[in-house]
Order: structure tokens, then C-alpha cells, then sequence
């Protein structure tokens, strides 16, 4: 029984460990499964049969302070070990889906297996951010204010690729995310594939086919992009790369590369070429009227676990007719969004409740990415595969040097959509307005990429900030537990009675009785001496010649239950005690008359 309470505790905690459940932060979990441990030890050892082994019991009767300062220095114990759980190189999460991972992807031919990417973040470039599961949250509140930063620098060498992307707007993909519960979205089964260039060639990555895909135009363009030592470095292309002539990259998901480690220490920025075909709905419907969906993934129709929000997501889609063609359904739902949504960089959501249910339902503001993931969940209601995107959207034109450039301003997030013959396709609700145009200058030199303009201060709620602030949160109310431990220790150290008599030497408890008769016998002009026996202190009150009515019977009464109950194993009876206890007390107040 023992072991098997033991067991269940263990299973508990490394449950809670791997990640369940999900609605708790890590450090919540971190601590639940520490008091799931601490707890589990004493309850086994409760379960226990065996009674022979030593028990440690107290000298004195513990006071309420003794409670306080026991109770704060476990509090500030589980603290700072799950400070340890949750700051240190890698949680048990991460170890644990690590694990899992090499357990279910055994034997993968010509894959080479990498590390599972800490956070993505381009020393906070777009603001476009997920955590070491791929996994990115809506806020519930935010106030955006992206700053100037130049970002990411494209070249188009072809004049006539130039004027076609600038007559539309300009999407640069960076990673995009499948699956969404309600709350987050993440990537449903990211994958560790390191794809090597071969020689004299390029890393194909999507494969021009279709009739009507063949009609759009291809772009050959160049990228340059910051290198940054501390964080991922993702392959940033024009919407729907064909192929590109980076040595090597690793798939994390379809239309998601980690561009290569590298070495050279002297390296701020990655230059890579590529070409791509973007993939615009308006585009696409101007060529071919009757679009129809695609057959792919399943996690692509999937739902959200939030059941009022899957609700109201499906009685918003109802008012779409199924029964149109499909263009006319994209259309129709997009004017739907932009009806009842207004775009706003600021979100109070006073209640703090369901950032998405929020946006469409009652604030009915907020930002492309709040589009993206409204479009994308209503396009599944409709049966339409879809996904969201992040990466850029307009950028600025310098006519001098043939370059585009994008700015931390220019982050943009959209929805794209599954067609038959074309694969994903850029279906953006963000009121158009709102969506960053590409401007053009004929007589500036485009910015360094090391430039740092002057900008507003980051938005406070973002990820990254809201970390920091909350271990620092951590770390001062560790050190004020601490000093609260130490004021503890010094109360007690100041208010903690002097042991007038050292009875303890000689008896595993130290009953109420005895200390009343230490108390007696110190009126009586008796004070009894370290490692003294309590027969020669009964014995030196006789010899006294006391004239108190009852004391002698008292006392060897006293002498005798005390020397039956510790040395000769007979059970103490606490009414016996509490009689003696009583008579003592009598006489002491006789004896200060």
C-alpha cells in the first residue's frame, strides 16, 4: 500500500510536469507537482506497518510562532525550487517532450534530427513570437505600438517583377500555425528535418504545377536578414517559395524553415536568394472563377476545445449561404468580419475574457492578427481548409538601389486558405486601409541593417516583457520570504523562554506535572540541578521537614507514576497526570502565603 500511494503521487506530479493541464502556466504545474512529492512521502510512510523505528519528539509544547516560521521556510523552499524547475536551461517539459520525441520518431530515414528551437523571436522584430512548443497565444489586452527598426531588406533585380508587386500588396512569409484551442495556436506536429542543399543545385521546397498556377508570374528575389545569436533566424520569403539556394535549412513544418547555425562570429545577417509565386485570392479569382477547395490535412478543418466559443463561431459562419460558389463565400464572410469588427492597435478587455470571442462578439476591436485567426476558424466552419501566417506586409521601395524594405512596423499576420490547383492561398480580412502599402523613394540611400531608429518603447504586454516582469515579481518575493524567515529567527530568538531546569536529560517528554513540580520546588528554596534524577529531588524536599498538609503523599505518588511510566513501560494516563498537576498547583499557591 506504501508503494502504491508512492506511485500514484509520482505519476500525478510527472503528468502535471509534461504539460497537463495546459491551462496552467508552467510554473503553477512546476509547483502543484511539488506539493504532490512533499505530500506523497509522508503519506506513504504513514501507510507504513512498522512502529519500531525512533520518533523525534519536541522538548517543549510548540507555540504558534514555532508553526509560522516552519510554514515560511517551506514556502520559501518550494519557491526557489521552482525557481530551479522553471528558469534553468530546460524545464521538465521541454525534457519531456524530448523525450517523447525520440521515443515515437525512431529509425527516420535521411532525417537528420535537431533540437527543438527555443523561443522565436527576432530581438523582438514584428513582435511575432512562440514558446518552445510552438505555440503562440492571444493576448487578451494589449497597445501595440511597433517600433521603426529596419528588418528585413529584399532585391528584385527584374524591373517587371518590380511594378507586379508593387500594383498589389507585398506578403513576406515567415512561419505560419495550424491548430488553435480556443486560446492558442501552434503547430499540431512540428517536425525536426534538416534539409541539406545538393551540389549544384537548390533546396526545392514547392513544385509549380497546376493549369492555372502555371499562369502566375514567378519572382526571383534576394534576401537579407539580421543574424541573431540569441534567438531563431527563420527563412523569410515572399509568400509561397518555389526553392531558394540556402545551404541548408530545417523543417520545423509545411512552409516553416529554421535557417542554418553558424559559425563565423562575424556574421550580423544571412543573404540568401529565392523564388516563389505569391498566391493572392484576388489574384487567383481574377484567373479563375470557380475555385474550389482542397483536400489536406485534417487539422486543418479542425475546431476549437472552447465550447461556447465553437458556438458562436458556428452561428456567425451560418450567416454565410454554403450554397454560393466558393469565391462568393471568401467574399461574403470577409465583408461579414469587417462589418462587425473595427481594427484598433489598443484592446481593453475589461473582463479579460476569450481574446478571440472579444474581437468578434463584444469589444469587436483589434488587430491583423485578431483577423487572421477570426477568418481562419469561420473559413473551417465553412468547410474551408485553412491556416494564419506571419512574416510582412507592405515595406518601403528604394527606386536607387532596386531594394524593399521592411520595418518592425510592418509586421503583418493574415489567413491563408487550401484551393485545389493552387495550395495555400493569402486571404487577408484586415481592412484593407489598415493593411501596409508599399511606398516608394527615389531619392533616399535605404537604411543600414544595424540601423536603430528612434522608437516608441515596446508594448508593455507583450510575451517577453510579461515574463520579465513576472520573475521579477518572483525573485523580490523570494527575498522578502527570506528577510520574513530572518525576522522569524531573531523573534524567537529574543522571546523564547530560558529552560530553568534540565529534566529533559532524563525523561523522553516533558509531562505538565514535572513542570510544576520545578516550578514547586524552585519556591520551595529547591532549585534542581542539571542531570539530577527526580528521586533525589523528591528526596531533598522530604528531608526538609515541610510542614504542607498532603505534600509528602504527593510526592511519592508522583515519584512513583513518573518511574513506572518511563522506565517500566506502563501507560501513561493523562488523568492521573492532570490530578497530579492539580495538587501541585494547590500547593504552590499554600506555599506562597
Amino acid at each position: 500500500m506504501r508503494a502504491a500511494i508512492l506511485i500514484i503521487n509520482l505519476i500525478v506530479a510527472y503528468v502535471l510536469l509534461s504539460g497537463w493541464p495546459e491551462l496552467l502556466p508552467t510554473w503553477a504545474r512546476a509547483g502543484l507537482a511539488l506539493i504532490v512529492v512533499m505530500v506523497a512521502v509522508p503519506l506513504s510512510d504513514a501507510s507504513s506497518k512498522s512502529r519500531n523505528r525512533p520518533r523525534l519528539s519536541s522538548l517543549r509544547s510548540p507555540k504558534w510562532l514555532d508553526y509560522l516560521y516552519i510554514g515560511a521556510v517551506i514556502f520559501c523552499i518550494e519557491l526557489l525550487l521552482l525557481a530551479v524547475f522553471t528558469l534553468g536551461p530546460k524545464s521538465t517539459e521541454e525534457l519531456h517532450e524530448e523525450a517523447k520525441y525520440w521515443l515515437t520518431n525512431k529509425g527516420a530515414s535521411k532525417e537528420t534530427i535537431v533540437s527543438t528551437p527555443d523561443k522565436l523571436k527576432h530581438n523582438g522584430a514584428g513582435n511575432w513570437l512562440w514558446n518552445n512548443h510552438f505555440q503562440r497565444s492571444h493576448p487578451k489586452q494589449a497597445s501595440k505600438r511597433q517600433p521603426n527598426k529596419p528588418e528585413i531588406f529584399m532585391e528584385v533585380p527584374n524591373k517587371f517583377s518590380q511594378i507586379s508587386l508593387r500594383k498589389h500588396s507585398i506578403y513576406l512569409r515567415t512561419f505560419t500555425l495550424d491548430h488553435f484551442d480556443g486560446d492558442t495556436w501552434s503547430i499540431h506536429q512540428p517536425t525536426k528535418l534538416e534539409i541539406e542543399k545538393p551540389e549544384n543545385s537548390r533546396i526545392h521546397i514547392s513544385p509549380v504545377n497546376g493549369t492555372w498556377r502555371s499562369l502566375l508570374p514567378l519572382v526571383d528575389h534576394t534576401i537579407t536578414q539580421s543574424y541573431y545569436k540569441n534567438g531563431q533566424n527563420i527563412l523569410t520569403t515572399l509568400h509561397n517559395t518555389i526553392d531558394t539556394d540556402i545551404k541548408s535549412l530545417t523543417k520545423v513544418s509545411t512552409d516553416t524553415y529554421i535557417l542554418p547555425r553558424v559559425t563565423n562570429k562575424e556574421l550580423i545577417s544571412y543573404s540568401y536568394s529565392a523564388t516563389s509565386q505569391p498566391m493572392l485570392l484576388d489574384k487567383i479569382v481574377e484567373l479563375d472563377k470557380n475555385i474550389v477547395i482542397g483536400r489536406t490535412h485534417d487539422v486543418y478543418l479542425s475546431r476549437t476545445s472552447n465550447h461556447k466559443l465553437q458556438r458562436q463561431l458556428t452561428d456567425f459562419a451560418n450567416r454565410v449561404d454554403k450554397n454560393l460558389p466558393l469565391a462568393q463565400q471568401l467574399s461574403t464572410l470577409k465583408k461579414l468580419i469587417n462589418d462587425q469588427c473595427s481594427y484598433s492597435l489598443d484592446i481593453k478587455n475589461e473582463d479579460e475574457i476569450n481574446a478571440l470571442e472579444n474581437f468578434l462578439f463584444v469589444e469587436k476591436s483589434g488587430y491583423c492578427e485578431f483577423y487572421a485567426s477570426a477568418a481562419a476558424m469561420l473559413c473551417r466552419e465553412l468547410g474551408i481548409p485553412s491556416r494564419i501566417a506571419f512574416g510582412w506586409s507592405g515595406g518601403k521601395f528604394f527606386e536607387i538601389s532596386n531594394l524593399f524594405v521592411f520595418r518592425s512596423k510592418d509586421a503583418h499576420a493574415w489567413t491563408e486558405v487550401y484551393l485545389d490547383g493552387y495550395g495555400w492561398v493569402i486571404f487577408d480580412t484586415t481592412p484593407p486601409s489598415e493593411i501596409a502599402a508599399s511606398e516608394s523613394q527615389d531619392d533616399e540611400v535605404p537604411p543600414e541593417l544595424t540601423d536603430m531608429e528612434e522608437y516608441p518603447d515596446e508594448n508593455p504586454l507583450d510575451e517577453d516583457s510579461k515574463d520579465t516582469i513576472t520573475w521579477i515579481k518572483v525573485l523580490i518575493t523570494i527575498a522578502s520570504l527570506i528577510f520574513f524567515v530572518i525576522s522569524i529567527l531573531l523573534l524567537r530568538r529574543f522571546t523564547q523562554p530560558k529552560q530553568r531546569s534540565s529534566s529533559a536529560a532524563y525523561v523522553r517528554h516533558e509531562p505538565k506535572y514535572l513542570q510544576h513540580f520545578q516550578k514547586l520546588s524552585a519556591k520551595l528554596g529547591y532549585r534542581i540541578k542539571p542531570g539530577q534524577t527526580l528521586m533525589h529531588s523528591v528526596q531533598h524536599l522530604k528531608n526538609q521537614n515541610l510542614e504542607i498538609p498532603g505534600l509528602e503523599d504527593l510526592l511519592d505518588n508522583t515519584l512513583q507514576y513518573h518511574y513506572n511510566t518511563t522506565y517500566r513501560n506502563e501507560p501513561a494516563n493523562k488523568a492521573t497526570e492532570s490530578k497530579f498537576t492539580s495538587e501541585l498547583k494547590k500547593i504552590y499557591k499554600q506555599a506562597e502565603r
